[in-house]
Order: structure tokens, then sequence, then C-alpha cells
């Protein structure tokens, strides 16, 4: 379990995170109403994960956020934002938040989120550990409001994982728009395909709109196979579903 500094200048809404987290087995280490205090107390606790507000006085979340990662790059932020905040959204993330969450906030929501970071850092030390470097699987960028998810290499079940929770956050976005690019890298085997349509289906069941960009026509296949809503589009260069 991780060990959470809480940043919010809403004393109810850091009482609702706290009773949340707290009821899953995490630790609150500490609590902030502004940019300024939650420099600080990362600074005294150094704790495992942030949640961050972005609309705060004196500091506000974008600010310390930058604060805190110049002095730890290391940080894990998760921005937490209003629907009307999108902008300030990407922002965050360019500059280096690990994920975000949008309002209003629930459970499933919070732990959703706090799982994949935490997901992401155990298997970033297992690599550490093994002295085995392993490029990322994939890479998520956000150009102009559209969500890039570009495949490093050959997709394991671990990674689809992490992505499914990397893009659970995406979808409380209104209309969330992904491309997945499997440009170089076409190999899922059965279970990482089975959870990979299960991605797709839950982007669906959003009304979100995706577009899956790929060159092996075997891979294709196989994915249009598995979900037949993928095959009434699909072109073996380039297929967008929409």
């Amino acid at each position: 379990m991780a060990r959470i500094l809480i940043v919010d200048d809403s004393i109810i809404m850091r009482r609702n995170l706290t009773s949340i987290l707290k009821e899953v087995g995490h630790t609150i280490v500490g609590e902030a109403a502004n940019g300024t205090q939650a420099y600080l107390q990362y600074r005294i606790h150094k704790p495992d994960i942030v949640t961050m507000d972005i609309t705060m006085p004196n500091m506000d979340g974008l600010d310390a956020l930058k604060q805190i990662l110049e002095d730890d790059p290391a940080a894990k932020v998760i921005m937490i934002s209003a629907l009307d905040q999108k902008s300030k959204v990407y922002t965050a993330l360019r500059n280096g938040a690990m994920h975000y969450i949008i309002k209003p906030l629930t459970a499933d929501k919070i732990t959703s989120v706090i799982d994949s970071v935490l997901i992401k850092e155990t298997k970033q030390e297992q690599t550490i550990q093994t002295q085995e470097p392993q490029e990322a699987a994939f890479d998520i960028s956000n150009e102009e409001g559209e969500f890039i998810i570009s495949i490093n290499r050959d997709l394991y079940v671990q990674d689809v994982i992490v992505m499914m929770g990397a893009i659970h956050g995406f979808l409380y976005l209104d209309d969330p728009y992904i491309c997945f690019k499997f440009d170089k890298y076409n190999a899922l085997d059965e279970e990482s395909l089975t959870k990979f349509d299960a991605i797709i289906n839950k982007i669906r069941s959003s009304n979100g709109r995706f577009e899956i960009r790929a060159k092996n026509p075997s891979f294709i296949t196989r994915l249009t196979d598995k979900d037949n809503q993928l095959r009434k589009s699909f072109e073996i260069n380039e297929f967008i579903l929409k």
C-alpha cells in the first residue's frame, strides 16, 4: 500500500479522499490546502504518491507539480481536475504528472488510477532489481486533445493491464479520442489480445472514439477475428475505427 499526500483547498474534498484511500489500505502522511504547503509537505514526508488539485489559492497545482519535480524528478503526482480544465490537465501530463482524475470523484475512479500508478512503479522496481532494463511497452502523448498510445515493443498481459489502467482516466473526459499505433510491434498472445479487446469495448461503452493503426495483416486478422465489430471497418495497411 502507498503513503499518500493529499493536496486540495477544500477540507471536504480532503476528508473524502482520506476516507476512500484509508478504506482500501493506504496511509495518509499529510494534507495541504495549496501548492506552497504541498511542496513543503512533500519535502518533509517524501510520499509515494501525491493527489494534487489543480485550482488552489497562493500556488496552484501546476506550479506545485513543477517545484516538486524539480526537487524529485521521480515524484508520482496525480492531478485532480474539473471537466472544464482539460487544457490544464494536458499541461500537467506534459510537465510530468503521472495520471489524473476528473471530478466528481468516486471510489472506483480513485482506486483505479492509484492502482495503475502503483503497478507501473512495481514493474519499474522489478526491472531494476533483476538488472534487466526493458523499454517501456508503450508511450502516451497528447496531440491537441487526442491521446496517442504508441506501442514500443511486443505487449504482454501485464502491459495491457497497465494500459487499461492508464486509459481508464481518459474515459471520464467528454468525447475522449484514443489512437493506438502498432506501427512496429504487432505481437499479442491470446490472453493479451483478449484484454486488449476489453479495452476497446470499454472505450465503446463510454462513448469514446478510437483509431487503430497497424501494418501487419496477420495481426489485423487476429484482432478482427476476436472482435467482429472491428472487422466491419478495417483496411489492410491502416484501419480507422470511430
